[in-house]
């Protein structure tokens, strides 16, 4: 399966995997974090400047107690929260 990103290339699916390692290598965090981490830190910084509801809406959620497992789990990693995007 192949993904378009620019809608001139196609890339596999493997190159998300090797970005997504760069990625978490710049920012110094161990192979514990995964991809999918992202979803739970960007729900809890949602939730923290919008509303739960907004939170919820966005995430998909069918119900407000799935995003309030997210809003209350770990909090947000320190170097995440003024990453500019540039490694």
């Amino acid at each position: 399966m192949n993904i378009q990103l620019t809608g001139l290339e196609y890339v596999g699916p493997d190159q998300f995997n090797k970005r997504w390692k760069q990625v978490r290598s710049g920012l110094g965090w161990s192979a514990h974090y995964q991809f999918y981490s992202l979803k739970d830190s960007g729900i809890r910084d949602l939730a923290s400047a919008k509303s739960a509801v907004v939170t919820r809406d966005q995430a998909r959620h069918a119900d407000i107690s799935t995003t309030n497992k997210y809003i209350q789990s770990q909090p947000v990693h320190e170097c995440v929260k003024d990453f500019e995007g540039n490694l």
